[in-house]
């Protein structure tokens, strides 16, 4: 399992980002099991944002994958620049003996558009009014009629 995190990078520029990498750095790693992360990050520098200005990649991948580390940075350097000013890639690798999963093979290992539930949107006719009347009038005449209320 390869992971980019990409930090400092509006998160739907980094989800098209992921769309756009994905079957380049598939085809040089000879792996398709990468993912990325993109959460909402922000970078600051003395206190001033930096965000979508620099961008910090890092990437997470076993160490057999170190031989393709030049060519890897060089084109997410290249297609970054796109959306950013500045930016810097890392590389930490570990050894897979170091990486622990579990996966439900009752399901498939990654929701693609082949395999992606497709919600049917509600006609807005079948969509119920919202009820703009008082909810609580029943309540309200119980209460006047109470004794407790007669005395105020």
């Amino acid at each position: 399992m390869i992971t980019i995190a990409i930090i400092g990078l509006d998160p739907f520029i980094a989800e098209r980002i992921s769309h756009d990498i994905h079957a380049r750095l598939a085809k040089i790693y000879a792996t398709d099991d990468i993912l990325v992360a993109a959460s909402e990050s922000y970078l600051f520098h003395d206190g001033v944002d930096q965000t979508d200005y620099h961008a910090f990649i890092q990437v997470f991948a076993p160490s057999k994958f170190r031989l393709s580390q030049d060519e890897v940075a060089k084109y997410l350097l290249t297609l970054i620049r796109e959306h950013i000013i500045h930016g810097a890639i890392q590389f930490h690798y570990f050894e897979m003996e170091d990486r622990y999963a579990t996966y439900d093979e009752l399901y498939p290992r990654y929701v693609t558009s082949a395999n992606a539930v497709k919600v049917q949107p509600i006609e807005a006719s079948k969509v119920s009014d919202v009820f703009q009347g008082d909810i609580f009038a029943e309540e309200n005449k119980k209460t006047a009629k109470s004794p407790k209320n007669k005395n105020k």
